[in-house]
Order: C-alpha cells, then structure tokens, then sequence
C-alpha cells in the first residue's frame, strides 16, 4: 500500500515571522556614549595604633633623664601634617613629676600644645610614617619627686592637615 503525505504550504504569517527572527540581527545597528566618573579625595589623618609609650624607667635624681617614643601617623598621600602635643606632669601618689618633650635629639626644641611641629609629606595612607618624640625628666624635677612611686600622664596628640 502506497502512502501519499501532502504538505501544507506555510502561511503567509509565519513566513513573514520567520523572515523578521532571522533578520533581526542584520537590521541592529549600535551607538556609543560616554558618561565620566569624578571622585574628590579630601585630606584625611590618624595617629596610629603603633605610636609607642614614652618609659623613663627607674629615675636617676642626680641627672637628666631621657627617654623616646615613636609617634606613628597615617595621612592621605602629598599630606603635610603638624602635630601639637598637650600634656602636664606625671602624676603619682607622692605628687608631680614634671617632664618636658622635644622635637630635636638634642633637646632644645620644645614640643607642645602650642607647637605645630611638621612631620614631613604624607607617603600615603596604607603606610605608617612616623617621627621620634624625644623626653627628659631633669635632675632638678626628679629630685623633687616622692621616692617609690609610678608617675603616669598622658599625651594628647592633635595633627593638623
């Protein structure tokens, strides 16, 4: 027995849908634009966690005494920072014991609140600089101070930028 298979012819519809799928892509086109991008990086400073404390140790009465600390500080890069300094005395339970910071190792530059001393150009945030802070306990303030007693103070460090 003979099969005979007739085929439809295709409408007019789908061969008009057929023809717009496949042509779609030969009939995109595309354009370009630009939009920017800004940003403003402002000058931003931190004393940082690595600043070290300032011991004396055990005082000797009969001489000056001297000790450093090393203040650590991040600043955005091209920064140009000052630091002031603002303390009083060590205090402990048999009184004051007076003491005196410098920015020089020869101890002749006082650094304090009223001193914006400059800490050199800011390498960059990511990176700790940092500048020595240089003491002295003289033997004249050391020999007025009770015997066996802790002396504390603390320093408050203020950069300006």
């Amino acid at each position: 027995m003979n099969h005979v298979r007739f085929l439809r012819a295709p409408s007019a519809g789908g061969l008009l849908l057929t023809c717009l799928l496949t042509s779609s892509a030969a009939l995109a086109a595309t354009v370009t634009g630009t939009f920017q991008v800004t940003a403003e990086v402002q000058a931003q400073c931190e004393v940082d966690t690595t600043t070290t404390d300032m011991d004396f140790g055990i005082i000797d009465v009969s001489a000056n005494n001297d000790a450093t600390s090393t203040l650590a500080f991040r600043c955005t890069a091209g920064t140009q920072p000052t630091a002031a300094l603002a303390y009083t005395q060590m205090t402990g339970t048999g009184g004051n014991l007076a003491y005196t910071l410098y920015s020089d190792l020869a101890r002749t530059q006082v650094w304090d609140a009223s001193s914006n001393v400059p800490l050199g150009t800011a390498s960059g945030f990511g990176t700790v600089d940092s500048v020595t802070v240089y003491g002295r306990v003289t033997a004249l303030n050391a020999s007025a101070a009770g015997v066996g007693n802790d002396y504390t103070d603390t320093v408050t460090v203020t950069l300006t930028f």
